[in-house]
């Protein structure tokens, strides 16, 4: 699987070691209290003057909340590493997009797809294309994570 970019493979591999081990430690604690404590969730109000009372819950009832905190923040920052990723590929070609539509052409699909850029044009002529795919050539010459499909009309020439 590819590297989103900006994401570095050091950064990847210390969040999954981090999160195994979490993974872990959060596991045993939960094993660990089933065993030695039942799942529960008590309240504590000591009557009238009583004191100051509270809840209370169970060991293993919190790991199962803390792991299942663990599991919602880390879904969060993986999703928003990805939608970033989309994002920042989207803007790395702004510069090809806009002279494309400055000069007349059409953009009918701008998508990411499996981290790479999908766009689909038209544009007026084969200069234009040749354009376009210069600035695109600018941007990124290996064109690795970019899919340009453009066509022109049948009936374009040159300029």
């Amino acid at each position: 699987m590819p590297v989103p970019q900006g994401v570095t493979t050091v950064a990847i591999l210390i969040f999954f070691i981090f999160a195994a081990t979490m993974t872990a430690v959060f596991a045993v604690i939960f094993l660990l209290g089933l065993f030695t404590d039942a799942v529960r969730l008590e309240s504590h109000w000591g009557g009238l003057g009583g004191g100051v009372g509270g809840w209370t819950m169970s060991r293993p009832l919190a790991s199962l909340i803390s792991a299942l905190g663990f599991g919602l923040i880390t879904a969060l920052l993986v999703g928003g590493t990805f939608a970033n990723s989309s994002e920042r590929l989207k803007e790395k070609y702004q510069p090809a997009t806009r002279l494309l539509e400055l000069q007349g052409g059409r953009i009918s699909r701008f998508y990411v797809q499996n981290r790479k850029l999908i766009l689909t044009a038209s544009v007026p002529d084969e200069t234009v294309k040749n354009r376009v795919f210069d600035e695109i050539k600018l941007i990124n010459p290996a064109q690795d994570d970019i899919a340009a499909d453009i066509s022109t009309p049948p009936q374009a020439k040159s300029k």
